[in-house]
């Protein structure tokens, strides 16, 4: 499982993880960065997640020994990314995905450190859980709607944008009975 730690200056974080979750995002980065269409294969701003997990998992960066008293968390390894490189490479990670087939494997890793990231970035800044969430929504409105609304003599709430941006759920209809 990959967790985070703010770096003391903000300007980033400490990714941390166990040896088994850094060498699987080492591999999965690799597998994507070889199969997309959207990634050269030199792109060192996408391959440089790929280097910076295999150096932690290889106790070349921070190794954080588990609490006194807590050995069953075991040894678990970080390295420290900078926010442009870390959304930049976390990006790239999620939309290629869209454009291969890829397993379960792959999404739990890329999506796992998405929680990551926007936690860590809400914490940089002082945000509360409920302004994290109200700035997602807001940049879940399409960049179209949201420039033309803002633009406009009268702009929008901020609630009223989070309120456009939320997740509908996809209504499935009535749903008809099984017959044997």
């Amino acid at each position: 499982m990959l967790d985070y730690r703010l770096l003391k200056n903000r300007a980033g974080l400490l990714l941390i993880g166990d040896y088994a979750s850094l060498r699987e995002l080492n591999e999965i980065i690799h597998d994507i960065n070889g199969r997309s269409p959207l990634i050269r294969e030199e792109d060192r701003a996408f391959l440089g997640l790929a280097y910076d997990a295999r150096k932690a998992y290889e106790r070349q960066r921070e190794i954080q020994l588990p609490p006194e008293g807590y050995d069953e968390i075991g040894v678990r390894y970080g390295v420290e990314i900078l926010w442009p490189v870390l959304l930049v490479q976390q990006r790239m990670l999620r939309v290629s995905l869209g454009y291969l087939d890829h397993s379960r494997r792959h999404q739990a890793i890329t999506y796992g450190t998405v929680p990551s990231s926007e936690t860590a970035a809400a914490d940089a800044v002082g945000m509360s859980e409920r302004q994290r969430k109200t700035a997602v929504r807001v940049a879940n409105v399409p960049e179209a709607d949201f420039e033309e609304q803002v633009e406009s003599d009268t702009p929008p709430t901020v609630t009223k944008l989070a309120q456009q941006g939320k997740r509908k759920a996809v209504e499935l209809g009535p749903v008809k009975p099984f017959r044997v």
